[in-house]
């Protein structure tokens, strides 16, 4: 099992689960005020990444880490960076339906209607999208 440390705040956690970009990982938060502060606790014999919201918090807080001998790296760009990389936009013809199906698919991050079509953010795969269409 690999591990996750996200410092972002409660409320971005929430909206936007690490669960959404990596697969078997043990997420923990913690705050880059207690990491600067050594309160926390952590295993030593583990490798950590450290994630955050644009990457320079997880920056930070990885030269706190290893300077108390724990294995961390941090995701470059953070959680922005790598939403980039993953999502895609589309736009398919509204309906009700569809928007419903939109806002409860766990891979679609944004969901409005533009007019007649509906613009969503998201990871969605091919088959799923031509089962929307």
């Amino acid at each position: 099992m690999k591990h996750l440390l996200d410092l972002r705040d409660e409320l971005d956690r929430e909206a936007e689960p690490l669960s959404l970009y990596f697969e078997d990982f043990r997420s923990l938060a913690l705050e880059l005020s207690d990491i600067e502060a050594g309160q926390y606790e952590l295993d030593r014999t583990l490798q950590y990444l450290v994630v955050c919201e644009v990457g320079q918090k997880s920056k930070l807080a990885v030269m706190y880490l290893q300077s108390d001998g724990i294995g961390a790296d941090h995701l470059e760009g953070g959680i922005l960076g790598l939403r980039k990389m993953v999502e895609q936009e589309f736009t398919l013809p509204y309906s009700d339906e569809r928007f419903r199906q939109l806002l409860e698919h766990p891979g679609v991050r944004f969901v409005s209607r533009s007019g007649d079509a509906l613009v969503f953010r998201g990871r969605i795969s091919a088959e799923e999208l031509a089962s929307l269409a």
